[in-house]
């Protein structure tokens, strides 16, 4: 009977360590955030079409960085006017975001592409999701509708597109 609490116990210690299966992002904890960081990570290609990036917004400013494979092929800082911030955590809820135990890639798919978001307030990461996609699966513990964040994020950047030329 003992072990048996005990397993319970363990199971239950480890729900909430995990956290819910799909566990929406908590909006009044979101809208505190002070810095969202958002990368894409992009397929195996050969170096002159890869193209990764990676987006540091705070409440002031947003920053961008494109490599391929580790080469800085550009990056910019823009200054956000005020409620820029406030629109990019929009998106975040928007996109209704989920984060939840990791789905492993069983089937070894390869070639896909990958997104992370960490959402920091006071330098404390409350949100730290990845997803990897592959052959029409989505590897990870993020899920939600990505491209709602990844849009507005890139329109802070109205010459997006040209900073993704080398």
């Amino acid at each position: 009977m003992k072990v048996k609490f005990l397993a319970f116990s363990f199971t239950v210690f480890l729900f909430f360590i995990v956290g819910c299966p799909g566990k929406p992002i908590n909006p009044s904890e979101l809208m505190k955030a002070d810095t969202v960081v958002y990368k894409f990570q992009d397929s195996s290609v050969p170096p002159e079409y890869h193209r990764s990036y990676t987006i540091n917004v705070t409440k002031s400013k947003a920053n961008i960085v494109v490599d391929s494979y580790g080469d800085i092929i550009s990056k910019k800082d823009v200054e956000l006017k005020e409620g820029q911030f406030e629109e990019v955590l929009e998106a975040v809820k928007s996109s209704e975001i989920k984060i939840s135990s990791s789905k492993s890639n069983d089937h070894g798919c390869s070639g896909g592409t990958s997104e992370y978001l960490d959402i920091f307030v006071d330098k404390k990461k409350i949100i730290d999701g990845g997803v990897y996609h592959c052959g029409k699966e989505d590897y990870g513990n993020m899920s939600g509708d990505l491209d709602i964040l990844s849009d507005k994020l890139k329109s802070l950047f109205p010459d997006f597109q040209k900073l993704l030329k080398r």
